[in-house]
């Protein structure tokens, strides 16, 4: 099965609106814009330049203002939408993945970004092919606002939804949803939500022993995860078996605690990426014990 084929919904929203212009496919440099500038411009994105170079045989990134650039057609909607789907396949399969299925990805992206998009279709295609389970299922649903003309596609588990609408294909990830007006293409497919944090230490179940801490509680627990790349910080939740739940805002891979009263503790940790949150980290417990008090009685004298 190819990744084309994993679950297309045909969005039927109407035909373009009458008089309509047709969709640009050329764009004329303006005075003092770069090759990055003109890929934000049109594509949203900086790193497209190269595929504007390449697709235009350009011999290097400079571009003078008044030049007409061909932009990507159709093709490269569809090989964006195949690269998403077999990078949403390996995140949900990393443990299983073959490290050919990365070799591919990696070999798509490349004639991705130059612009032989039919060729990365089919290479990330042979990727999703190698991590793929057919036979999963896919959970979505789909609500029709027909006031307002917009349908909302939202993916809820198992492997992406693809999204087709006015001949632009978009893939829909778990945890992601899409609104789509009528008379419109899909907007772009939604980020990946950042991946979850791997906890270090305490290690799981841990018995921890600190002395009193002053103001109460015990002394502050360290805790320690695997840093995500592209975060921005991270919040860690604290939650105890007697009640009560701690959430500490950290800008780095470790944070202490507050200080906590003797008992047994949950903790999780999520990567932030602005004010959205990635997928959140296992749980892992500990268990707080006050350490006791050890007296010196060296060189005592009794009487």
């Amino acid at each position: 099965m190819s990744a084309l084929s994993l679950l297309v919904l045909v969005v039927h929203l109407g035909a373009p609106p009458v008089g309509a212009p047709p969709p640009t496919m050329e764009v004329v440099v303006a005075r003092g814009e770069s090759l990055a500038e003109v890929a934000v411009r049109t594509l949203g994105d900086a790193s497209a330049a190269s595929e504007l170079r390449a697709l235009n045989r350009l011999p290097s990134g400079e571009v003078r203002a008044g030049t007409r650039l061909k932009l990507p057609g159709a093709a490269r909607a569809r090989a964006q939408s195949a690269l998403n789907a077999v990078r949403a396949a390996i995140t949900q399969r990393d443990a299983g993945s073959s490290a050919e299925a990365h070799v591919r990805l990696k070999g798509a992206e490349r004639l991705f970004l130059s612009a032989r998009y039919d060729e990365a279709a089919k290479a990330a295609d042979a990727a999703w092919a190698l991590v793929s389970d057919a036979s999963a299922p896919v959970h979505f649903s789909v609500s029709v606002d027909s006031d307002a003309g917009v349908t909302e596609v939202a993916s809820h588990g198992g492997m992406p939804v693809r999204v087709e609408g006015q001949g632009t294909t978009r893939s829909v990830s778990p945890g992601q949803k899409i609104r789509v007006a009528r008379g419109r293409a899909p907007p772009p497919t939604p980020p990946e939500p950042l991946p979850a944090p791997h906890p270090l230490t305490p290690v799981r179940a841990a018995l921890l022993r600190r002395p009193p801490a002053q103001g109460g509680g015990l002394e502050p627990v360290l805790v320690k995860w695997v840093a995500v790349p592209g975060a921005d910080g991270y919040a860690v939740e604290v939650t105890s078996e007697r009640g009560g739940t701690w959430t500490v805002d950290a800008a780095s891979a470790q944070t202490a605690l507050p200080p906590l009263p003797a008992g047994r503790y949950r903790w999780r940790v999520w990567a932030l990426k602005g004010q959205e949150r990635g997928k959140p980290g296992p749980t892992r417990t500990f268990t707080l014990e006050e350490e006791p008090l050890e007296l010196d009685v060296n060189g005592a004298t009794w009487q």
